[in-house]
């Protein structure tokens, strides 16, 4: 092959290899990444996490707009939203909107939309995330904080740190401590004292670390300084992936029966 051939073909094997890479990469991605064009709004590239989410071809998405795949944003809505973004006003948009799928279902996502000029020729790039799963974790939270809060028993639920988020009323009748006064305390920092068993606190630390539950009776203080005797059911949440998000912990008044066991 003439040299003169091979140095034109050189930027065609450039440009084709970084193509290859750029695919790749995009694919690669667990989020949804959506690349439109700035004038016609039609995509020229979504990656396959999008594509196997909505159940789109790549070809059935290049005849489609963000607008087609966003019903609750009319075309003239969306234009006006990214009107910033064309004139330089911000770097990216942040929202929240639900997407259709091909079957016409729908998901709810967060939005993170910039533009970039690509060599004269300016595209949207859209970085999506599938909020379905963290909508679900939302409402079984809600509905358990709806159940606690009328629970006769003391309920607790903490975070991965075992600081405390929320408390029910039944928690501070027994303890003597608002929510407001204890958030994002451990329970130990309030609840122990002196005669607290710290070798059985210990116990319940390293296996609630480990992801076991804990069934246990612990001396506690009141806020008074008032001792008493709890029974303790501590659960840990775990995500998905094994890793624990929160512990729930139902409190107990046992004195009564401790004292009559002696």
């Amino acid at each position: 092959m003439p040299i003169q051939t091979v140095k034109n073909a050189e930027p065609k094997l450039a440009a084709f290899t970084n193509e290859k890479l750029y695919q790749r990469v995009l694919n690669s991605l667990s989020h949804e990444i959506y690349v439109f064009d700035a004038e016609t709004f039609h995509f020229v590239n979504v990656n396959k996490a999008a594509r196997r989410n909505l159940d789109y071809s790549m070809t059935e998405l290049r005849g489609l707009t963000p607008w087609d795949l966003k019903p609750d944003i009319q075309k003239s809505a969306f234009r006006k939203m990214i009107a910033p973004l064309l004139h330089k006003e911000t770097e990216a948009l942040n929202f929240e909107t639900a997407h259709k799928r091909n079957d016409g279902s729908l998901y709810p996502v967060q939005v993170h939309l910039q533009l970039f000029g690509n060599e004269g020729s300016p595209v949207f790039v859209a970085n999506i995330l599938d909020t379905s799963e963290k909508r679900k974790n939302q409402e079984e939270q809600r509905k358990l904080a709806l159940v606690a809060e009328k629970a006769s028993n003391a309920v607790a639920i903490a975070d991965a740190e075992g600081r405390v988020e929320w408390v029910n009323e039944a928690y501070v009748q027994l303890t003597g401590y608002t929510l407001e006064e204890i958030r994002g305390k451990t329970p130990g920092s309030f609840l122990h004292g002196p005669d607290t068993d710290r070798a059985l606190v210990a116990r319940v630390k390293e296996k609630l670390m480990a992801g076991e539950g804990v069934h246990a009776e612990l001396l506690n203080y009141h806020k008074s300084g008032r001792k008493y005797w709890a029974e303790l059911r501590i659960q840990p949440v775990c995500r998905p992936n094994g890793t624990i998000e929160k512990y729930v912990a139902i409190h107990s008044d046992v004195t009564a029966r401790k004292h009559a066991d002696e």
